[in-house]
C-alpha cells in the first residue's frame, strides 16, 4: 500500500490554516509522497514538471502552491489549460474551496476586457489567451508570479505546441514560477531541464488501468456498462459524433438523446432550449454530445444539467 501523509503536515511548511481548513471541508486529508515532495518544493519557489496517471492528484499540488502563495504574497496567478470545455470547471473548484478571486478567459465573446482581469487573484486562461494577454502586456501582468500548465505535453503538438513554446519562453525570461502537469508526456527530462525545473514523477494509480482491444462489427461502436455507469465514446468528426448519438438512442441502447443545441445566443438566453430542457430536466438514462462549435453558453447548460441528472439518478439508488 503507498504511504500516505496527514494534511496536517503542511502545517510544517506554513500553509495557510484557512487553506488547510477548506481541504479538510472537501475530504481531502491525505497526500500521497509524490504530492508532500511536489509542494514542498514548489513553495520553496521550484519550478516543477510534474508526471503521473490521471487521477493521482496533480491537480491538487498546483492548487495548494497556487492559493498559499496568493494568500501569503499577493501574488496573482494563470492556470493554464487546453480546453476552453475545462476553464469553467477548473474555475469553479477554486471559487468553491478558497476564498480567492477567480476569474476565466478564453477568447470567446463574453471574455471581460485585458485591462479588467487584473482583478482576479488566480485567472483560469486557455493557451491562446495567455498568448494574447502577454503580447497585450497589460501593467497588472507584472503581478503574475506563478504559472501553471495543464497537460503540458501539448508543446508537442503540431498544431497549439508553438503558442505553448512562444508563452513558455516569455514566462521563463519574466522569471515566473512554472508549474507544469502531464500524464502521458514522453520527454519529461528534456521539458524539466528546459523550464530549469525539479521534475516529480509518480506511477501511482488510483483506478487500475484495464487495458484491451475489442473487435467489434461496423455497426456495433459503443461499448457500456450495464449497471446503470456512464460511458465516453470519442470520435473524430462532428458527424460521426451526431450519427453515433442517434443510433445510441434509436436502438434503445440509452433511453434518451441529449443533442447540443446550435441556435443563436441572443440577449442573454439560449433562443431555442425547449427540447435540451425538456431531455435534460428528467432522471434519465442521457448522453450528451458535446461538438466543438457550441457555443460557450450551449456547452455549459448541457454539462451542468447532465451533472444534476446523474446527482439525482444515484442518489436515489
Amino acid at each position: 500500500m503507498t504511504e500516505e501523509y496527514s494534511i496536517s503536515v503542511l502545517r510544517k511548511v506554513n500553509i495557510p490554516e484557512s487553506l488547510i481548513h477548506a481541504l479538510e471541508t472537501e475530504e481531502l486529508v491525505t497526500l500521497r509522497p509524490f504530492q508532500h515532495e511536489a509542494i514542498e518544493k514548489g513553495l520553496r519557489g521550484n519550478s516543477l514538471v510534474v508526471v503521473a496517471p490521471t487521477g493521482s492528484g496533480k491537480t491538487l499540488i498546483a492548487e495548494i502552491v497556487s492559493v498559499t502563495r496568493i494568500l501569503r504574497e499577493g501574488i496573482k496567478v494563470f492556470y493554464l489549460t487546453p480546453y476552453k470545455a475545462l476553464t469553467e470547471e477548473i474555475a469553479q473548484t477554486f471559487r468553491r474551496r478558497y476564498n480567492i478571486k477567480v476569474g476565466v478567459a478564453t477568447g470567446d465573446y463574453r471574455d471581460q476586457p485585458i485591462s479588467l482581469l487584473g482583478m482576479y487573484d488566480l485567472l483560469v486562461l486557455t493557451y491562446e489567451k495567455a498568448d494574447h494577454i502577454i503580447r497585450e502586456s497589460p501593467k497588472w501582468l507584472e503581478d503574475v508570479k506563478l504559472v501553471v500548465v495543464d497537460e503540458i505535453h501539448f508543446i508537442g503538438d503540431r498544431t497549439r505546441g508553438p503558442i505553448l513554446d512562444f508563452v513558455l519562453t516569455i514566462l521563463k525570461n519574466m522569471n515566473i514560477q512554472i508549474i507544469g502537469l502531464s500524464a502521458t508526456i514522453s520527454n519529461p527530462e528534456d521539458i524539466s531541464d528546459w523550464l530549469n525545473s525539479v521534475l516529480i514523477t509518480s506511477n501511482f494509480r488510483p483506478v487500475k488501468l484495464l487495458e484491451c482491444v475489442y473487435y467489434l462489427p461496423a455497426n456495433r461502436v459503443i461499448i457500456y456498462d450495464p449497471d446503470s455507469k456512464t460511458s465516453e465514446v470519442y470520435v473524430i468528426t462532428q458527424t460521426k459524433a451526431a450519427r453515433i448519438a442517434r443510433t445510441s438512442s434509436e436502438s434503445g441502447t440509452l433511453d434518451k438523446l441529449i443533442e447540443a443545441n446550435k441556435e443563436s445566443y441572443e440577449a442573454g438566453q439560449l433562443a431555442t432550449i425547449s427540447k435540451l430542457r425538456e431531455l435534460l430536466g428528467s432522471n434519465l438514462e442521457i448522453v450528451s454530445v458535446r461538438e466543438g462549435f457550441g457555443r460557450v453558453v450551449e456547452r455549459k447548460f448541457t454539462k451542468d444539467s447532465f451533472c444534476r441528472s446523474l446527482e439525482t439518478r444515484y442518489k436515489d439508488k
